[in-house]
């Protein structure tokens, strides 16, 4: 039966890669649909893309909704760069000396869907701002304005600069959300900050003037 054929070789991968947790997660969720008993909602990684336009309609409302997320991170300044934005294709970096992120925050907070941080915590730790970012807002505002986004945060205390880069593109129908990974690297401190975080959005999908 595929339902003992999964559950072999979901053991065979704990016991000898017991850090393969792509596998493990995939496995785990195959032998789920065994289940009698219950049902479970899953989610098509095509989303992305659908709330990306539903949610940030316009590019300039995307770029207001990143740097509103740099002032809820107590963020004193926040440097836009444009390069070879006058045609599609440029990049634009956000720049801010906010409080930046930790692993955890990293994960259960701008990687998590409908995160509940800003209800549990609706204002600054350092400043006492009143969070002005819509609830989730940011992650879709960069997938809105290019096609890849790279993540680099640090905090006061952290040794290292935690590194994640989203391609957009990878966000397709018929495939299951939970099963695209997104690799955490560890990087050399961004330098002239103790805190902050950095977004290079690449690919841009629309073109940007002066006016704008």
């Amino acid at each position: 039966m595929e339902q003992d054929k999964l559950r072999e070789e979901l053991k065979y991968i704990l016991e000898n890669e017991p850090e393969n947790y792509s596998k493990i997660l995939k496995l785990s969720s195959e032998l789920s649909k065994f289940d009698q008993d219950s049902v479970r909602f899953s989610i098509d990684a095509g989303i992305i893309d659908r709330l990306g336009k539903e949610l940030v309609a316009r590019h300039e409302t995307a770029v207001s909704e990143l740097v509103k997320n740099a002032y809820d991170a107590d963020a004193k300044k926040v440097k836009l760069t444009f390069i070879d934005s006058s045609e599609i294709g440029g990049i634009i970096v956000i720049n801010d000396d906010g409080v930046g992120m930790t692993k955890e925050q990293l994960v259960n907070g701008f990687m998590r869907l409908a995160s509940s941080d800003k209800i549990h915590y609706p204002f600054s730790p350092i400043y006492n701002r009143k969070r002005a970012g819509k609830k989730g807002i940011g992650r879709f505002a960069a997938q809105r304005l290019g096609k890849q986004l790279t993540i680099t945060t640090q905090t006061e205390d952290s040794e290292q600069a935690l590194e994640i880069t989203i391609n957009w593109d990878d966000f397709k129908n018929d495939q299951d959300l939970m099963f695209i990974d997104n690799k955490i690297e560890y990087k050399i401190r961004m330098p002239k900050k103790r805190s902050g975080t950095r977004l290079v959005i690449k690919n841009l999908r629309d073109k940007w003037t002066e006016a704008q």
